[in-house]
């Protein structure tokens, strides 16, 4: 089928058998068919050189058509009128806009009730619905079926001609009208609009197949406005899981999404609410009242979607179910199927980062190109459920602190006055919550209850409703002071302890977690990156914590300090030096007992040999995490020498490591990281600062005092670090 017809073709001619009040009708619609161009004809003398203002005529003529629309013909003559539009349908006219449009309008001003305007479309068009498909049919082939518009190209600027603008304009009304005509009769007669027939048909030629991108949006747009219960769930469970999901647009996600809600809602899987604060993905707060359907093409979009603002648009759709709303699903009936449906997304987001971690590791990535980016999107997900169900948590309940507070150099440094006790300061992590920083301000002033305590700072009352949020969402600064009060006694309210609030991203603290993406930490550092952000937002393994703290006689150093990854290391590091450290409160090294386990065992042996290596985490590693983990060994070298002598064991080492080597090898390592350009990072400083501490403790020693004074290799080294560094810190050191 083709749109052929000649402009100058007549409609069929009713003046004879119809009423004279008709005439002005036929006569201004027969004016607008003429003046439509046909599609399949580029070269047309009477349309290529219409000026613009030709446009402002043939709108004015449709203007006064509508406007006798509003008041006439008389009914008889409308039966005729309507007749004779979809006569273009079925010659498929390039008119057949200006007839389209007529028909809205007839029924959209119909002034009788719904049953007479029911009565009356089935009188006089029952068949409209088959035409308008064969017609849309007909027109998306004739459109397909022309070369492409020619459009400028990188060397050539000029602007598209008269005659190439007109056929743009006309091309996209001829769309726009048909698109607009299904919305309304969608709307007055949904039992005869919302077929399936008309869901394959708009699919078939605007989607699937698509005219260009702006079409298949206009068509997506078309789609969202058409919510009837039966023709939504059609075209979500058999039209759009055929999507092309890697290219899907803004648009089309925008229709996805909200087929995805009335789908549930009609279902009473979902409700939702008005937000009183705006959202990413609109105003709407989405509360979940059963475990929701079709997730699987959520989880597509979400994961392969390449424009990154549909893969962020659907990320938040997924953060915002995973949300609870205690007032409404408390009392449900299905909530313990809320909340495993909710802790089913962690899940199923862990099963593809762990699916797609395999991939990379096997090379099997070459064949899928979106390996990386589902990667990236697993990773934006796991951090935005864990913000989401964070703020779930009661303001008062305690957990374990996140693994990242073990990291000093990203450590906050907050000052605390208040009018009770002097200036001190305290430590807390960015990723750290506000809760967390009251509690262990409460535990200073010795307060049982954290939410007496309260916080103000820069004018502000860091209120306990925030008290889920991060000390980074609260834009915290290092130094930042606060002012700490307690309550007065009589507002004081008795409050019952409850058990900590169990959320679904608790099954990240399970020990399995961490043994399922340990193998990640092997990959590319683009990869373990990614994930570290992740691990480092959670409490610290529960295995490898209870491994280190209680050292068995038969331990596997190389097992528990993982040197196979700069990040697998550095996470055991900062473990061994937090359990440095608490043993270090006592100064009675008779006390340290897991320091002298530690020692006893051949953990610093381990660590001294492992420095000595050719492991690749040396200074000349450019990995910030290979020098954060290179700098982290060292100062736990540096704090054992407060425990313990450690010269005897290096003197004795059964690979023969002594004194004179392992000074050149701390040398060297100063000298590169001195040497690096733009040397003032925090890592490159702390490997020089620790190395040099552990020079002078050695130096010390007779045979170390004695071979830095006579050595070649010391003096020299030391001296060429201090010229090349530009870091007015490392040359101090």
């Amino acid at each position: 089928m083709s749109i052929e017809s000649d402009n100058n073709t007549s409609a069929p001619d009713s003046k004879e058998e119809g009423s004279i009040s008709l005439i002005p009708y036929e006569t201004l619609l027969n004016a607008l068919r003429k003046s439509t161009p046909p599609l399949n004809i580029r070269d047309d003398p009477t349309f290529g050189s219409s000026p613009p203002s030709n446009r402002d005529v043939i709108s004015g003529i449709a203007q006064l058509l509508r406007d006798g629309l509003t008041v006439g013909p008389l009914q008889q003559d409308r039966t005729k009128l309507i007749d004779y539009c979809m006569q273009d349908l079925k010659s498929n006219h390039p008119g057949a806009i200006w007839s389209l449009q007529v028909v809205q309008h007839i029924f959209e001003t119909q002034n009788s009730n719904e049953t007479g305007n029911l009565q009356f479309y089935m009188q006089t068009c029952s068949s409209l619905p088959e035409l308008y498909i064969s017609n849309l049919k007909a027109y998306t082939s004739a459109v397909k079926a022309l070369p492409p518009t020619p459009s400028p190209t990188v060397s050539s600027f000029a602007p598209l001609s008269a005659h190439q603008q007109s056929q743009e304009y006309w091309r996209g009304q001829q769309l726009k009208v048909r698109l607009e005509f299904v919305r309304a009769m969608v709307k007055i007669f949904p039992m005869y609009w919302n077929s399936a027939e008309l869901a394959e048909t708009l699919w078939s030629c605007l989607i699937v197949d698509p005219i260009g991108i702006q079409e298949q949006d206009e068509a997506f747009s078309c789609l969202e406005a058409m919510g009837d219960h039966q023709f939504v769930e059609y075209v979500y469970e058999r039209l759009l899981p055929g999507l092309e999901i890697a290219t899907i647009t803004p648009r089309a996600w925008q229709c996805v999404r909200q087929y995805f809600l009335v789908l549930n809602w009609n279902w009473r899987n979902l409700t939702v609410l008005q937000s009183m604060e705006p959202s990413i993905d609109g105003s709407q707060v989405i509360v979940v009242l059963a475990p929701l359907h079709g997730m699987d093409l959520i989880w597509k979009i979400a994961l392969h979607a390449r424009i990154p603002i549909v893969g962020a648009n659907a990320t938040s759709l997924l953060s915002s179910l995973i949300k609870a709303y205690n007032e409404q699903q408390q009392e449900n009936v299905f909530q313990d199927a809320i909340y495993n449906f909710r802790e089913g997304l962690v899940a199923t987001c862990v099963e593809h980062l762990v699916n797609t971690s395999d991939l990379l590791a096997n090379g099997d990535a070459m064949d899928m190109p979106d390996v990386s980016l589902v990667f990236e999107r697993c990773i934006g997900i796991l951090k935005a459920f864990l913000v989401a169900c964070n703020a779930e948590r009661s303001d008062g309940a305690s957990r374990p602190e996140i693994h990242g507070a073990l990291d000093e150099d990203a450590m906050l440094t907050i000052k605390i006055t208040s009018n009770n006790f002097p200036l001190f300061q305290m430590s807390a992590h960015p990723s750290g919550t506000l809760g967390s920083l009251r509690r262990a301000i409460a535990a200073r002033f010795s307060c049982s209850e954290p939410e007496d305590i309260r916080l103000f700072s820069l004018g502000k009352d860091f209120v306990s409703g925030w008290d889920s949020r991060t000390l980074e969402e609260l834009h915290v600064e290092n130094g930042q002071s606060f002012l700490a009060t307690k309550r007065p006694q009589s507002v004081i309210l008795t409050r019952s302890q409850s058990a900590p609030k169990q959320v679904p991203t608790d099954l990240l603290l399970k020990p399995e977690f961490f043994e399922r993406v340990r193998h990640i930490f092997l990959l590319d550092e683009k990869y373990a990156s990614q994930t570290w952000e992740v691990v480092v937002r959670l409490p610290t393994s529960p295995v490898l914590l209870h491994s280190l703290e209680d050292l068995r006689e038969d331990v596997e150093w190389t097992a528990l300090l993982d040197a196979r990854s700069p990040f697998l290391l550095l996470y055991s590091l900062q473990i061994v030096n937090a359990l440095i450290k608490r043993d270090q409160c006592s100064d009675e090294f008779a006390k340290q007992t897991w320091i002298k386990r530690f020692l006893d065992l051949g953990g610093q042996q381990y660590l001294t040999t492992l420095l000595m290596s050719e492991s690749g985490l040396g200074a000349a590693n450019s990995s910030p995490t290979a020098r954060k983990a290179l700098a982290l060994m060292l100062k736990v070298l540096v704090r054992l020498t407060y425990s313990a002598d450690i010269e005897f064991s290096m003197g004795t080492d059964s690979d023969g490591l002594t004194i004179p080597a392992f000074l050149n090898k701390l040398a060297q390592e100063i000298l590169t990281s001195a040497a690096r350009e733009g040397g003032h990072s925090p890592n490159d400083q702390g490997i020089v600062l620790n190395a040099t501490s552990l020079i002078s403790y050695l130096c010390a020693g007779p045979e170390g005092w004695h071979y830095f004074h006579t050595g070649p290799d010391i003096h020299s080294l030391i001296n060429v670090s201090m010229v090349q560094s530009d870091s007015m810190q490392i040359r101090q050191t």
